[in-house]
């Protein structure tokens, strides 16, 4: 073994996660030294003679307690000099190390200072392996050149080449003839769902992180030798982890070039915005539909996509999106008109890096005659500038929301300013927020101020709290709206806590943790205008689970609330749980709750309203792994002499793909059952999965609702997938959503109908990339119906 001296880190790819072209990221590797077979070493005198000048401290190690083997691999170090391998730890000979690449090679020699090997080389790091039939290294260290059926292997992507040419310096590097298969494991999560496949005459990079140039290349994400859909340009360039620029693209299926893109392409690495086909449907609100979007680049900063959508009852619809992403600025802006139906919906956000301390954000949003919400128009604005150096954050904002519809009018500007000062354990918080809302023309607007003035201090045995909270009118009796606003205002109050970690003696017979508070302070409560001074001890105790003996375990905690106001009037008020739980063996668990709360005395502050309560909860389960689980559980209610429902949830796996579930209830109070539900699911991995669930209620003796939800796998090239629900009260399907799908090899189409939302959707998409199309089952407000049996409580 021969370990040289190199420069770079690591033999490995240049660059991060990309798309498409990435595949052409070549190798950035250290100057090494192939492997001396024992048949070709030469001898000293004769390396002396023929070796360029070698780095200095280069010595030979050897392996304690081991022969030298004849072709055993070379190490490459990084730094100045190489170490013997005795000092490099325990590691496997031949096996690389960090910041480490092994060279293996049977054939070996000098030629004019540069080193050759031929003959099965191989070049190994921790993340990379390279195999050529031949390697030169020049004198100098800097250029390698691989030829003759050159390979490199990664977790996530093989490549060939026919050549590949490397700067070890500047991580320059060109190769030609290259082909690359990339895992989707390689990009982002979700970006990519199947392996992609490229090809290029020759690609060139000049960094790491780079930009990378391939010419005459291809791309495709079919796996043939003759794909059934390709992608050629003349010209590719990969920003790593930006985007994709594909320059007058051809389009070809079956091998017949289809069209010509007089434009670039451009692909958008940072988002799921690359659709180039088509989505063809019809839906309730817009009639058969067919909408498009090309994307584009607009300088180095900029790009964005042009939408055209073509709508049975609302004619042409037009947008644009754009985003502009620089190192000090992000922003994000988009339109759609439908000018013959008078609809606009536009937005936009923006973020400013003004200085290393100060940041503005900006967002913006305007819609008028969507269709979707009714014929109302509606802005919402934000601008907020946010200033951070050290200890000190300033935050100022502005806020305006305006509503106008056929019958009603909102218009609301909201003023807001924060300042937070010092430590964490030591800091000042001032909190302002000023609001004008008017309702109408005719209507005075309702203005406000609240302010807030916050000092919090952390001690070694004291914790200190100080809070200033109002609320000022400032229409006074203009706006007659604020005659029912609850409010209380701190005028100031004083918090004084400190607990058991700090003071021992609050560690109540050893046991329970504490904590005990102690509140000083002056209210304002409106509407009703009290005004009054409160005194409160507050002690929080327990909160731990313990061993009592055995597998029996229990858990205490126990408040209590002592106030005093400068009225006459005080109360106290308690609070205690316990809970205990013990293990039968391996199967039963069990848990018995207690919970009581009580007040006693006056309070003229809401804040220290409170209720009763004293109850008793049991509930018993027992589990059998991989079987079955069966739970009971009912509770009494103590003040008002009612038992809560008896529940029964059972869960059994009928076979090893499926299992029923059961729920029902009994009301001990009224003497009746309560619905009951059975869900039955059944699945095959990567097949098919079905769930079936029906509530029935015992009374009436009658179907309520039954839901169906199924994803079947039935071919490899089929799939359907079906969400429907029937009511037993309108003895009708209310809710059918499906969607049957065809593998077309490297191609999937789709067709979906969804009921809700009267709508029927046409699909087609590339495998490879993921699709922005609705989601089964979600209506036009985001819901999502779903087939489960819900639960009791």
């Amino acid at each position: 073994m021969l370990p040289v001296a190199c420069k770079s880190a690591r033999l490995g790819f240049s660059g991060a996660p990309l798309c498409w072209a990435v595949a052409w990221v070549v190798m950035i590797m250290c100057p090494v030294a192939p492997v001396m077979g024992a048949e070709q070493a030469p001898s000293s005198s004769q390396a002396q003679q023929q070796a360029p000048p070698a780095p200095q401290h280069v010595t030979t190690p050897t392996v304690p307690h081991r022969e030298p083997v004849a072709n055993q691999p070379a190490e490459v170090s990084s730094g100045e000099s190489a170490e013997p391998a005795a000092d490099a730890g325990q590691r496997w000979p031949g096996e690389p190390g960090p910041d480490q690449a092994v060279v293996e090679g049977s054939k070996v020699r000098v030629e004019g200072g540069k080193l050759v090997a031929e003959g099965g080389v191989t070049v190994r790091t921790p993340d990379l392996t390279i195999t050529s039939d031949r390697v030169i290294i020049d004198e100098s260290r800097k250029w390698a050149e691989f030829t003759g059926n050159v390979s490199a292997q990664s977790q996530t992507s093989h490549s060939t080449a026919a050549s590949l040419h490397i700067n070890l310096d500047s991580e320059e590097w060109s190769i030609t003839g290259g082909r690359t298969t990339v895992e989707p494991e390689f990009f982002q999560p979700g970006q990519v769902l199947e392996p992609l496949f490229l090809r290029a005459e020759s690609a060139t990079g000049k960094a790491k992180n780079g930009p990378i140039e391939a010419h005459n290349g291809l791309f495709t994400s079919c796996n043939l030798e003759h794909p059934h859909y390709a992608i050629q340009s003349p010209d590719i360039t990969v920003i790593p982890e930006n985007k994709v620029i594909i320059r007058k693209p051809a389009f070809y299926l079956f091998g017949h070039k289809i069209i010509r893109f007089p434009f670039n392409l451009v692909f958008d690495l940072t988002g799921k915005q690359n659709r180039f086909f088509p989505e063809i449907g019809q839906n309730a609100m817009e009639g058969y539909y067919a909408k498009f979007a090309y994307l584009y680049l607009a300088g180095k900063a900029g790009e964005g996509f042009l939408r055209l959508h073509l709508t049975q009852k609302r004619g042409i619809g037009l947008g644009i999106d754009h985003t502009i992403d620089t190192a000090r600025q992000f922003g994000r802006g988009s339109i759609f008109l439908e000018p013959s139906y008078g609809a606009l919906t536009s937005r936009i956000t923006h973020r400013y890096q003004i200085s290393s301390t100060l940041r503005s954000d900006f967002a913006a949003g305007y819609q008028t005659n969507s269709g979707y919400f009714g014929n109302t128009s509606t802005l919402v604005s934000l601008f907020t500038l946010n200033r951070q150096a050290g200890n000190t954050r300033t935050e100022l904002g502005l806020q305006r929301s305006l509503s106008r519809g056929s019958y009603s009018t909102s218009d609301r500007f909201t003023l807001n300013f924060r300042q937070e000062l010092g430590p964490a354990n030591n800091r000042w918080t001032l909190r302002s927020v000023m609001r004008d809302s008017s309702f109408g023309a005719d209507q005075p607007s309702d203005e406000e101020l609240e302010t807030e003035l916050r000092w919090r201090r952390r001690g070694t045995v004291i914790d200190w709290e100080w809070l200033y909270q109002n609320r000022w009118d400032l229409d006074g009796d203009r706006y007659t709206g604020d005659a029912g606003r609850f409010s209380l205002n701190r005028v100031p109050a004083l918090v004084v806590s400190t607990d058991s970690d700090r003071v021992a003696a609050l560690n109540l017979f050893g046991r329970l943790d504490s904590r005990v508070s102690l509140y000083l302070g002056r209210f304002l409560q409106l509407p009703d205008d009290t005004k009054v001074y409160r005194m409160a001890v507050d002690g929080r105790f327990g909160g731990h689970e313990y061993r009592l003996a055995g597998d029996l375990r229990a858990r205490h905690e126990l408040q209590f609330r002592q106030s005093f106001y400068d009225d006459g009037s005080a109360q106290y008020a308690t609070r205690f749980l316990t809970q205990v739980r013990r293990d039968f063996g391996s199967h039963w668990h069990t848990r018995l709750r207690y919970n009581y709360a009580n007040t006693r005395g006056f309070a003229p502050l809401r804040l220290d309203y409170s209720g009763r309560r004293n109850d008793i909860y049991f509930e018993a389960i027992r589990l059998s792994p991989q079987h079955s689980r069966l739970e009971l559980s009912t509770g009494l209610d103590i003040i008002n002499g009612r038992w809560r429902d008896a529940l029964l949830r059972y869960e059994v796996m009928t076979a090893a793909s499926s299992k029923v579930q059961l729920q029902a209830g009994y009301s001990l109070s009224r003497s009746q059952w309560r619905p009951a539900s059975i869900r039955w699911i059944t699945a095959a991995r990567d097949r098919y999965y079905m769930a079936l669930v029906a509530n029935y209620d015992i009374e009436r003796s009658q179907l309520t609702r039954a839901t169906m939800d199924l994803d079947w796998r039935w071919h490899k090239w089929w799939r359907i997938q079906l969400l429907t629900g029937y009511s037993g009260y309108s003895h009708e399907l209310d809710n059918i959503s499906v969607q049957l799908t065809r593998d077309l090899h490297c191609w999937v189409a789709s067709l979906a109908y969804d009921k809700q939302m009267k709508e029927l959707r046409l699909n087609l998409g590339l495998k490879a990339f993921p699709s922005n199309e609705r989601m089964l089952g979600v209506g036009r407000s985001g819901a999502r119906f779903e087939s489960s049996m819900g639960q009791y409580y």
